[in-house]
């Protein structure tokens, strides 16, 4: 019996993976927070150390796009056409909790910026060695039915943030943009816009 499955076998007793193409899946869920989590998000929230988190952030991610390297934590930058982002890797700079946190404060300030929370989603992943676990905000900007008769505007794009976990350890979180060209797409809005917004404290 894999690790995985004494998990999942304690939490919804016998359970059995359903038949499907991946078979390292083991389980996909709608991303939901506990109350004790939304609670512990709010004390982060009013803590100094979550400020002093997004100044670090926001410091060490423009170091990364001038000098194309990481300052203290490790971050990559990820400039391309149709995509804009950066991925920053778990290490003893951070608590176990900040990347957990992060995934709900940026989703927030996407929020904030004329979006709506297209899907959220949690998925296990059984591994020879530990059991992998991936969560994914996935957002879009609004759109009114005038805009779908017209040139279709996308505010940064579509967005995901997402969190890797090994054992429920972070590993790394990543925060990108994905959008259109053509004539039928209005121009995306700079990136950094969308990095002044997510890392506002």
């Amino acid at each position: 019996m894999s690790f995985i499955k004494q998990i999942l076998d304690k939490i919804f007793g016998s359970y059995e993976a359903p038949n499907q193409s991946n078979p390292l899946l083991y389980l996909s869920e709608q991303l939901k927070r506990s109350n004790s989590y939304v609670d512990s998000y709010n004390e982060w929230l009013e803590d100094n150390a979550s400020i002093s988190l997004m100044e670090k952030l926001k410091r060490e991610y423009l170091y990364a796009v001038k000098e194309k390297r990481s300052l203290d934590c490790k971050i990559h930058v990820l400039e391309s056409p149709g995509a804009n982002g950066f991925a920053i890797d778990f290490d003893q700079h951070f608590y176990e909790e900040d990347f957990f946190f992060l995934m709900d404060y940026w989703k927030e300030r996407v929020l904030d910026q004329g979006y709506y929370l297209y899907s959220g989603s949690r998925k296990f992943y059984d591994k020879p060695k530990y059991v992998e676990i991936f969560e994914r905000y996935y957002l879009k900007p609004k759109v009114s039915y005038k805009d779908k008769a017209t040139i279709i505007p996308q505010r940064f794009g579509n967005i995901s943030i997402e969190l890797l976990q090994r054992d429920s350890l972070p590993i790394q979180i990543k925060f990108f943009s994905n959008y259109y060209s053509g004539r039928s797409y209005r121009k995306v809005l700079p990136f950094g816009q969308l990095v002044e917004a997510i890392f506002l404290s």
